[in-house]
Protein backbone atom coordinates (compact mmCIF):
# COMPACT_ATOMS: atom_id res chain seq x y z
CA UNK A 1 0.00 0.00 0.00
CA UNK A 2 1.37 3.51 -1.15
CA UNK A 3 0.15 6.82 1.09
CA UNK A 4 0.60 10.03 -0.18
CA UNK A 5 0.26 13.02 1.49
CA UNK A 6 -0.27 16.80 -0.16
CA UNK A 7 -1.72 20.34 1.14
CA UNK A 8 -5.28 19.49 0.17
CA UNK A 9 -6.04 15.51 0.15
CA UNK A 10 -4.52 12.36 0.78
CA UNK A 11 -4.42 9.47 -1.44
CA UNK A 12 -4.35 5.79 -0.48
CA UNK A 13 -3.19 3.56 -3.18
CA UNK A 14 -4.68 -0.31 -2.48
CA UNK A 15 -3.13 -3.29 -4.92
CA UNK A 16 -5.94 -5.67 -5.15
CA UNK A 17 -7.36 -8.50 -7.01
CA UNK A 18 -6.32 -11.07 -9.50
CA UNK A 19 -5.95 -8.34 -11.85
CA UNK A 20 -3.45 -6.11 -10.51
CA UNK A 21 -5.92 -3.54 -9.62
CA UNK A 22 -5.01 -0.33 -7.95
CA UNK A 23 -8.17 0.88 -5.56
CA UNK A 24 -7.60 4.25 -4.52
CA UNK A 25 -8.88 5.96 -1.38
CA UNK A 26 -9.17 10.23 -2.14
CA UNK A 27 -9.21 11.95 1.04
CA UNK A 28 -9.92 15.89 2.01
CA UNK A 29 -7.30 16.24 4.58
CA UNK A 30 -9.05 18.84 6.78
CA UNK A 31 -12.47 16.55 6.78
CA UNK A 32 -11.34 12.69 6.21
CA UNK A 33 -14.44 12.88 3.58
CA UNK A 34 -12.86 10.07 1.07
CA UNK A 35 -14.06 9.31 -2.49
CA UNK A 36 -13.47 5.44 -3.24
CA UNK A 37 -12.22 4.72 -6.76
CA UNK A 38 -12.88 1.86 -8.66
CA UNK A 39 -13.83 -0.30 -5.83
CA UNK A 40 -13.49 -3.74 -6.43
CA UNK A 41 -12.06 -7.10 -5.84
CA UNK A 42 -12.05 -6.78 -2.03
CA UNK A 43 -14.22 -4.40 -0.13
CA UNK A 44 -13.44 -6.01 3.44
CA UNK A 45 -9.53 -4.73 2.38
CA UNK A 46 -11.16 -1.25 1.44
CA UNK A 47 -13.43 -0.97 4.33
CA UNK A 48 -10.52 -1.65 6.54
CA UNK A 49 -8.24 0.90 5.36
CA UNK A 50 -11.15 3.58 5.54
CA UNK A 51 -12.12 2.19 9.12
CA UNK A 52 -8.14 2.31 10.43
CA UNK A 53 -7.85 5.88 9.08
CA UNK A 54 -10.88 6.77 10.26
CA UNK A 55 -11.71 7.62 7.14
CA UNK A 56 -15.79 8.86 6.09
CA UNK A 57 -16.86 7.67 2.41
CA UNK A 58 -18.84 10.11 1.06
CA UNK A 59 -18.50 8.86 -2.89
CA UNK A 60 -17.69 6.87 -5.28
CA UNK A 61 -15.86 7.70 -8.31
CA UNK A 62 -15.39 5.52 -11.46
CA UNK A 63 -12.46 5.45 -13.83
CA UNK A 64 -14.64 3.62 -16.52
CA UNK A 65 -17.48 0.75 -16.26
CA UNK A 66 -15.30 -2.64 -16.98
CA UNK A 67 -16.27 -5.14 -14.49
CA UNK A 68 -12.79 -5.52 -12.81
CA UNK A 69 -13.15 -1.66 -11.48
CA UNK A 70 -16.50 -1.92 -10.00
CA UNK A 71 -17.12 -5.43 -9.21
CA UNK A 72 -17.68 -4.88 -5.42
CA UNK A 73 -20.06 -1.76 -6.27
CA UNK A 74 -23.03 -3.77 -4.40
CA UNK A 75 -20.99 -4.01 -1.26
CA UNK A 76 -20.13 -0.53 -0.61
CA UNK A 77 -23.87 0.35 -1.06
CA UNK A 78 -24.80 -2.35 1.24
CA UNK A 79 -22.75 -0.49 3.79
CA UNK A 80 -23.11 3.28 2.39
CA UNK A 81 -26.75 2.65 1.29
CA UNK A 82 -26.69 6.66 -0.04
CA UNK A 83 -23.60 7.09 -1.16
CA UNK A 84 -23.07 8.42 -4.94
CA UNK A 85 -21.67 6.92 -7.76
CA UNK A 86 -19.78 9.02 -10.13
CA UNK A 87 -19.49 8.01 -13.58
CA UNK A 88 -19.11 9.30 -17.30
CA UNK A 89 -22.74 9.68 -18.59
CA UNK A 90 -21.59 7.39 -21.77
CA UNK A 91 -22.08 4.34 -19.34
CA UNK A 92 -24.49 5.35 -16.91
CA UNK A 93 -27.03 4.00 -18.41
CA UNK A 94 -25.48 0.91 -17.86
CA UNK A 95 -25.54 0.95 -14.29
CA UNK A 96 -28.97 1.48 -13.64
CA UNK A 97 -29.14 -1.20 -11.63
CA UNK A 98 -27.71 1.07 -8.60
CA UNK A 99 -30.70 3.54 -8.98
CA UNK A 100 -29.98 6.97 -7.33
CA UNK A 101 -27.11 6.50 -6.49
CA UNK A 102 -26.18 6.85 -9.65
CA UNK A 103 -25.03 10.18 -10.99
CA UNK A 104 -23.63 11.42 -14.45
CA UNK A 105 -20.87 12.83 -15.23
CA UNK A 106 -20.25 15.07 -18.54
CA UNK A 107 -17.29 15.75 -20.60
CA UNK A 108 -15.44 17.94 -17.70
CA UNK A 109 -16.21 19.40 -14.33
CA UNK A 110 -15.26 19.59 -11.22
CA UNK A 111 -16.56 17.76 -7.42
CA UNK A 112 -16.56 19.14 -4.16
CA UNK A 113 -14.67 16.78 -1.49
CA UNK A 114 -14.84 18.11 2.21
CA UNK A 115 -13.00 21.60 1.68
CA UNK A 116 -11.28 19.89 -2.13
CA UNK A 117 -12.13 20.01 -5.48
CA UNK A 118 -11.18 17.78 -7.81
CA UNK A 119 -11.90 17.97 -11.78
CA UNK A 120 -12.76 14.92 -13.91
CA UNK A 121 -12.32 15.31 -17.36
CA UNK A 122 -13.48 12.75 -20.42
CA UNK A 123 -10.77 10.01 -21.58
CA UNK A 124 -11.98 7.80 -24.21
CA UNK A 125 -9.65 4.89 -25.90
CA UNK A 126 -9.16 2.24 -24.14
CA UNK A 127 -13.05 2.38 -23.19
CA UNK A 128 -15.65 4.66 -24.74
CA UNK A 129 -16.31 6.53 -20.66
CA UNK A 130 -13.20 6.38 -19.56
CA UNK A 131 -12.85 9.53 -17.28
CA UNK A 132 -9.70 10.50 -15.00
CA UNK A 133 -9.81 12.63 -11.59
CA UNK A 134 -7.01 15.28 -11.26
CA UNK A 135 -6.45 17.13 -7.75
CA UNK A 136 -3.28 18.77 -8.21
CA UNK A 137 -0.43 17.41 -8.44
CA UNK A 138 -2.41 14.27 -8.16
CA UNK A 139 -4.29 12.60 -11.37
CA UNK A 140 -6.01 9.29 -11.26
CA UNK A 141 -5.83 7.98 -14.72
CA UNK A 142 -7.46 4.57 -14.63
CA UNK A 143 -6.84 2.82 -17.72
CA UNK A 144 -5.69 5.55 -20.26
CA UNK A 145 -2.46 5.90 -18.49
CA UNK A 146 -0.08 3.36 -16.71
CA UNK A 147 3.21 3.37 -15.61
CA UNK A 148 5.63 3.01 -19.18
CA UNK A 149 2.11 1.96 -20.53
CA UNK A 150 -1.81 2.71 -22.04
CA UNK A 151 -4.78 1.02 -21.80
CA UNK A 152 -5.88 -1.42 -24.87
CA UNK A 153 -7.01 -0.39 -27.60
CA UNK A 154 -8.47 -3.49 -29.17
CA UNK A 155 -11.57 -3.73 -27.61
CA UNK A 156 -15.41 -3.58 -28.36
CA UNK A 157 -15.31 -0.05 -27.03
CA UNK A 158 -11.98 0.58 -27.31
CA UNK A 159 -10.82 3.42 -29.71
CA UNK A 160 -7.02 4.60 -30.73
CA UNK A 161 -7.49 7.72 -31.90
CA UNK A 162 -9.84 8.66 -29.07
CA UNK A 163 -6.77 7.02 -26.74
CA UNK A 164 -4.01 9.24 -28.56
CA UNK A 165 -6.37 12.75 -28.17
CA UNK A 166 -7.04 11.86 -24.85
CA UNK A 167 -2.98 11.24 -23.77
CA UNK A 168 -2.65 14.82 -25.18
CA UNK A 169 -4.97 15.95 -22.80
CA UNK A 170 -2.71 14.33 -20.07
CA UNK A 171 0.64 15.64 -21.53
CA UNK A 172 -1.15 19.24 -21.31
CA UNK A 173 -1.09 18.98 -17.57
CA UNK A 174 1.88 20.37 -15.35
CA UNK A 175 4.71 17.70 -16.48
CA UNK A 176 5.41 17.44 -12.53
CA UNK A 177 1.76 16.07 -12.00
CA UNK A 178 1.64 12.40 -10.55
CA UNK A 179 0.14 9.65 -11.98
CA UNK A 180 -1.67 7.04 -10.17
CA UNK A 181 -2.72 4.03 -12.85
CA UNK A 182 -5.87 1.94 -12.73
CA UNK A 183 -3.11 -1.00 -12.58
CA UNK A 184 0.17 -2.35 -11.31
CA UNK A 185 2.10 -3.52 -13.98
CA UNK A 186 5.24 -2.32 -13.49
CA UNK A 187 7.91 -1.89 -11.04
CA UNK A 188 6.49 2.11 -9.83
CA UNK A 189 3.41 2.39 -8.55
CA UNK A 190 3.55 6.17 -9.02
CA UNK A 191 5.42 8.51 -11.88
CA UNK A 192 5.36 12.15 -13.42
CA UNK A 193 3.71 13.30 -16.36
CA UNK A 194 7.54 14.29 -17.02
CA UNK A 195 8.77 10.98 -17.36
CA UNK A 196 5.75 9.07 -18.71
CA UNK A 197 4.68 11.24 -21.15
CA UNK A 198 7.22 13.53 -21.81
CA UNK A 199 10.26 11.43 -22.27
CA UNK A 200 9.06 7.80 -23.07
CA UNK A 201 7.42 6.31 -25.76
CA UNK A 202 4.47 4.17 -24.51
CA UNK A 203 3.77 1.05 -24.98
CA UNK A 204 0.05 -0.75 -25.39
CA UNK A 205 -0.47 -2.36 -21.53
CA UNK A 206 -2.71 -6.03 -21.79
CA UNK A 207 -5.92 -4.24 -20.06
Amino acid sequence: MTHTQEATITITQLPLGPMDNFIYLLSDVSSKETAIVDPAWDFKAIKDSLDSNELTPKAVYLTHAHFDHLNALEDVIKAYPNIPIYISEVSAPKLSVFGSNIKALSSKGSLSLGQSEITHFHTPGHSADGQCFYSQPHLISGDTLFINGCGRCDLEDSNPEDMYNSLQQIKSLDENTLVYPGHNYDKLNVDSIKNQICSKKLKNNKE
